[in-house]
């Protein structure tokens, strides 16, 4: 079969002919999607978003809004649509499960969409492969030295008590998490193995919304029968011991699980969405 990919005024041209009204969003299906993704994976999208709206079963317009209609018999407004695509142009590919899997007229969306994301996702995580452990253990160090705690030395010897009493003032405590007031200062990612299992952890450095600024890590899961903490939840660390022990405990954990509703939904937030989904 023959791919078929829509110039852009093409595709606004079928657009405007079957609803006016959806012009409005045309930016989010072009340029920084086809950055991001490349002209092959911009071409499938907008076939797919072709085939959704050449099928009156897709969707219903009513009283200037657009709603896709699911098989489930869902309806889904379109501006949680937008959201959806703007976080996948973010890279953040879980906003894929926010999608419906079908449309009343049988349009498959939710698995094309992982289709036309998935040899960005290869092409990424081979160039990943290609680092060993040892190159990326270099760039972690590098990165966790300008955090080293001047009063731990290990986790047998720290002055946990100071430490926790300063996470706890920097803590936001009179606004909510707000994902755009968030800013990403530097990140980095430390290689974890276990059992012969490899893993990581995921550290990035950032400004919050009341202006301080910390140290958040996502958990490897790698010790979850004895910590609880599960693989890719997110918690926040003041920094490193100088024998380069994360400084995590119970303290900060609980402040990330209900301590600290703003630290709380920060967390959630980067489980469910990712780092890319701040700022």
């Amino acid at each position: 079969m023959k791919k078929i990919i829509l110039t852009e005024n093409q595709y606004r041209l079928l657009l405007e002919n079957r609803i006016p009204s959806i012009k409005e969003v045309l930016g989010v299906f072009f340029g920084t999607f086809i950055e991001n993704h490349g002209e092959d994976a911009a071409g499938e999208l907008q076939k797919l978003i072709a085939d959704i709206f050449g099928n009156e079963k897709n969707y219903e317009e009513k009283n200037g809004n657009i709603f896709l209609l699911s098989n489930s018999g869902k309806k889904i407004p379109f501006e949680q649509i937008k959201e959806y695509f703007q976080l996948l142009l973010k890279g953040v590919d879980n906003a894929i499960n926010g999608f419906p899997r079908e449309l009343q007229g049988n349009t498959v969306v939710r698995q094309r969409i992982r289709e036309i994301l998935s040899k960005k996702t290869k092409d990424e995580s081979s160039e990943d492969s290609n680092d060993s452990d040892e190159d990326s253990d270099d760039r972690f160090n590098t990165f966790a030295n300008k955090f080293i705690l001047s009063n731990c030395k290990s986790m047998n010897f720290c002055d946990y008590q100071t430490i926790l009493s300063n996470v706890v003032k920097i803590s936001p405590s009179d606004i909510e998490f707000n994902p755009k007031n968030v800013k990403v200062l530097e990140k980095a990612r430390q290689i974890v193995i276990k059992d012969g299992k490899r893993g990581f952890r995921d550290v990035i450095y950032v400004q919050l919304g009341n202006g301080q600024k910390t140290l958040f890590y996502s958990s490897s899961g790698s010790n979850e029968e004895t910590t609880g903490k599960k693989a890719g939840e997110w918690f926040i660390i003041p920094g490193f011991a100088s024998n380069g022990w994360f400084f995590k405990t119970d303290g900060t954990v609980k402040l990330t699980k209900g301590g600290n509703q703003y630290l709380t939904d920060m967390a959630k937030f980067l489980e469910k969405y990712g780092v890319n989904a701040l700022g």
